[in-house]
């Protein structure tokens, strides 16, 4: 892949290019976002709410949690990268995963198969927290509320479960963190605008967890991280609730019609319940000719490779190039 390529793929300028390789929401911006985001930058020289407190206040009564509940953040990776910088002892997380994982807790990072069996049985006396990914990027899997109340009776009380539920809105009777948290407080909850909402590009993601680990991840994470625009878009998406289940309903019908064609092209993809499809086995090779045809797609952990969808002009293109490609 030309450097061209490689730097498109990881989020520089993508002109002539389809970019499946971010997990982007390329639908048009939820009603009043647009107009929230004009509206705050109209005084770039003010500071941002540190706090983000109407933000915080609107998704406290979201979520029907206290505001000492919820923290927010530039993204959710910012919340998950203070997780792992705060948390006391060895962080399991399955693989494959989401890429940060390992490179945010560092030498405390311990890999499992994506199974809760056997996410169980990687905790030991180290262990100082374990992070689900649900539904899981890259593979698309999720697991449902019963499954996950089974793997927190099994845990010690100290060890903090993290549900990064960053494509949840795609998901099918995935579980619902916040519902588990009300019932666990071990539950640390950590979502984000970036997906379902479309706001990728402007930073803002949010955790709910109990008081005393929002207040110590509140001193982990640096002042002014969330921009007033941000601020404001999130305000303005969280608003557009309606239209932006919408959205998403379009996104998995998309991604269903996407993977059905995949499918009859003889390709293997598992069931998916984010924005993306994910394709076995799959690797460099697929990467390097969908790359030569002007489609950026990625490959995770040697695993296989992972395929945003696209609006449906850009999964035609995709469908039409693997043509040639055979599985």
């Amino acid at each position: 892949m030309t450097t061209e390529a490689m730097r498109a793929a990881l989020g520089a300028p993508a002109e002539g290019f389809v970019r499946l390789s971010l997990n982007e929401n390329r639908r048009e911006p939820l009603p009043g976002v647009a107009g929230a985001i004009a509206d705050a930058a109209r005084e770039p020289g003010r500071g941002p709410d540190p706090l983000c407190s109407e933000l915080s206040a609107a998704l406290a009564q979201r979520h029907s949690v206290d505001v000492g509940n919820v923290l927010v953040s530039a993204g959710s990776s910012a919340v998950l990268q203070a997780l792992c910088q705060i948390i006391d002892g060895e962080v399991v997380h399955p693989w494959p995963s989401f890429e940060m994982y390992p490179l945010m807790a560092g030498a405390k990072a311990v890999a499992a198969p994506v199974d809760l069996d056997a996410l169980g049985a990687a905790v030991t006396g180290k262990t100082g927290a374990v992070i689900l990914c649900n539904p899981n990027n890259p593979t698309g899997e999720r697991w449902r509320g019963a499954e996950i109340e089974k793997f927190l009776a099994a845990l010690r009380d100290d060890v903090v479960v993290v549900l990064d539920e960053a494509y949840r809105e795609f998901g099918e009777d995935c579980a619902d963190g916040v519902e588990l948290f009300r019932k666990d407080p071990r539950v640390c909850v950590v979502r984000t605008f970036s997906k379902a909402y479309g706001l990728f590009g402007l930073r803002v993601g949010y955790a709910i967890a109990e008081p005393g680990l929002i207040g110590r991840l509140r001193l982990a994470l640096l002042p002014f991280l969330v921009p007033t625009t941000a601020q404001a878009a999130a305000l303005a998406a969280l608003r557009a609730e309606t239209a932006m289940r919408q959205s998403v309903a379009g996104i998995c019908r998309d991604r269903d019609g996407l993977r059905a064609a995949l499918l009859d092209l003889g390709w293997t993809v598992p069931r998916s319940h984010a924005n993306f499809l994910w394709l076995p086995g799959a690797g460099e090779p697929l990467v390097e000719f969908l790359a030569q045809h002007g489609i950026l797609v990625r490959e995770v952990a040697g695993s296989g490779v992972r395929i945003t969808v696209g609006t449906p002009e850009e999964n035609r293109k995709l469908l039409a190039a693997l043509e040639e490609f055979p599985p």
